[in-house]
């Protein structure tokens, strides 16, 4: 009897938690421009401003309809413009990487369409190479982000399109993301 009871509030639990949707997995896409400070050798004071592609991947829990938390990890590094000119300028194979949380906020307009707000910490690993020097330069450090992007949902599936901004002491950077996530 007992077996019975735990099979049945099992199959209850399993069928209210895929119903509900409060969990998503995904992956973003993007292209934008990054600024950081050189810290070491001889532009030591200097910023590098570049452009980058970035790949994150992440996971969403939704407390409820309108809030969640999400879990991720990014890297971005040099994008096209970037790999064209790095030869002729001080800095190359500039990359940052790490794991991210963010407060996650969405409106619904309509059963297909929300707009969304992100706000976190995250702790990325800069790295890069002094051209002159051909000194590696490696450094962490904590930093906030923040998002604002609209969403497509059907079922199981959802869409969007994000601007992000990173901040922190020697870092800022911007872009232009597009999700995809899966609902569960």
């Amino acid at each position: 009897m007992n077996r019975n009871l735990i099979l049945l509030f099992s199959i209850f639990t399993v069928n209210t938690v895929q119903a509900n949707n409060d969990n998503s997995i995904g992956v973003d896409l993007g292209y934008g421009s990054i600024k950081n400070d050189i810290s070491s050798g001889i532009l030591n004071g200097t910023s590098n401003n570049d452009d980058m592609a970035t790949i994150n991947i992440f996971y969403r829990y939704m407390v409820n309809t309108s809030y969640g938390v999400e879990l991720g990890y990014r890297n971005s590094f040099g994008g096209f413009g970037s790999m064209l000119t790095s030869d002729f300028k001080g800095v190359r194979d500039l990359e940052f990487y790490g794991p991210k949380i963010n407060f996650y906020s969405e409106k619904s307009i309509n059963n297909l369409v929300g707009i969304y707000g992100k706000l976190g910490i995250n702790y990325y690993t800069t790295e890069y190479v002094l051209n002159n020097e051909k000194k590696e330069i490696s450094y962490s450090e904590l930093g906030t982000e923040a998002s604002l992007g609209i969403n497509l949902s059907f079922d199981g599936l959802g869409f969007g399109i994000e601007y992000n901004y990173i901040l922190s002491e020697s870092l800022n950077s911007g872009s232009i993301l597009l999700s995809s996530r899966f609902k569960f």
